[in-house]
């Protein structure tokens, strides 16, 4: 399991809100950090502006030493899917909801999708 610090969970804050949340979590601060003089700038292009702002000024804060009480929003990928499917054994299950390969964004339903269309 890949273990990130304060400052880098604060990036893939950053970039989840602004639309990156199915990038790879590494890709993700990368991208927060090529973009970190310009954050603002971005915020008008960003899925959840309110979130997305708020993460760019806990940020700030934090560049300052100042804490700033931020909560980094997690959401987990499929996860009545990935239980059942380590209940059960279901290695398909298993690998569309990440369970195999951790460094691989494995997102069952927009596979599904992909599938079905």
């Amino acid at each position: 399991m890949q273990t990130f610090s304060a400052w880098e969970y604060l990036c893939i804050d950053i970039a989840n809100h602004y639309g990156l949340d199915k990038m790879l979590f590494n890709d993700r601060i990368k991208w927060t950090l090529d973009n970190i003089n310009i954050l603002e700038s971005l915020s008008d292009k960003a899925d959840k502006k309110p979130l997305y702002i708020k993460a760019v000024s806990a940020l700030r804060k934090s560049q300052k030493g100042i804490p700033t009480g931020h909560l980094v929003e997690w959401d987990a990928v499929c996860s009545g899917t990935q239980i059942m499917s380590a209940l059960t054994g279901c290695i398909q299950g298993s690998i569309n909801t990440g369970l195999i390969d951790p460094n691989t964004r494995a997102d069952a339903y927009s596979t599904l999708t992909k599938t079905m269309n």
